[in-house]
């Protein structure tokens, strides 16, 4: 699809039905103050596939923006906190199962180090609002629990202020915005060479999705209003508007090259 047609813009993003059950009852979950699910992190999907990767909520109120997760522990109004999370624990289990799933490739496998939780009430606050604005503009918002790489020099700015997006225009194929992954492997080309390196794994925003191409400075605004692109295959999803996603945990982890393997390319974004 070019720019300006919507006719052949790509698949929409459907939601998934409200009566749809977690299949792992040990998924990670995000709790308001008061101890009630306001939306849950699906760790079980056994394909990568956009609308597998997906959670709704139909019940959200805009006062949710100040109730922040139950289990955040370290973080006060005006700072952010950060929480290692023990491997053995219900969340770190899940976020191993999560993270693995996609782990490997014929050239190289990729093990957990360390997982830690960040807690930025900030960020949270104005990505809850986000998630009410689209879901009202839209009709629909999804949440998808998608994987960002870069250097670690990097991830401190990404924990306190986000990612921008304009400062990612000139680098991706499938549209000039941030991109993020479903594979931990795709992402994990864009780390730096260390032994062990950092990926940041985040909830996106998403309710109208086209595919996209190198041109694209902003998804096409026609019949339907776009918010996001992606790789035909739905391994890179590309976003352009500031507090469509949130960074969910640091993930450090190591790469180790399989035997008889040679360097591969790294892929474009």
């Amino acid at each position: 699809a070019d720019d300006g047609d919507s006719s052949d813009a790509g698949p929409r993003v459907k939601r998934r039905p409200s009566n749809v059950q977690e299949s792992n009852p040990s998924s990670v979950v995000d709790d308001d103050e008061d101890g009630v699910n306001s939306y849950s992190t699906d760790f079980t999907n056994d394909d990568v596939r956009i609308d597998q990767l997906t959670d709704s909520d139909e019940n959200f109120n805009v006062l949710d923006i100040l109730s922040f997760p139950a289990r955040w522990t370290s973080c006060s109004l005006v700072n952010t906190g950060f929480m290692d999370i023990e491997s053995s624990s219900i969340e770190g289990k899940s976020i191993h199962q999560f993270f693995h799933r996609t782990s490997s490739s014929k050239d190289f496998q990729l093990n957990i180090v360390g997982i830690t939780r960040i807690e930025n009430p900030f960020l949270h606050s104005l990505y809850m609002l986000k998630k009410e604005e689209m879901g009202s503009r839209n009709g629909h918002v999804d949440e998808l629990y998608l994987f960002h790489g870069t250097k670690r020099e990097n991830v401190d700015k990404i924990c306190e202020e986000n990612l921008d997006w304009r400062m990612f225009s000139e680098r991706h194929r499938f549209g000039q915005g941030v991109s993020f992954s479903p594979l931990a492997t795709y992402s994990s080309h864009y780390c730096d060479t260390s032994a062990v390196k950092v990926m940041l794994l985040f909830k996106v925003l998403v309710s109208n999705v086209v595919v996209g191409t190198e041109n694209m400075v902003i998804p096409p605004d026609n019949d339907v209003t776009f918010d996001t692109s992606i790789k035909d295959d739905t391994s890179v999803i590309v976003k352009y508007s500031d507090n469509e996603f949130y960074p969910l945990y640091k993930i450090t982890f190591t790469k180790r090259t399989l035997p008889s393997s040679k360097p591969g390319n790294v892929p474009k974004f």
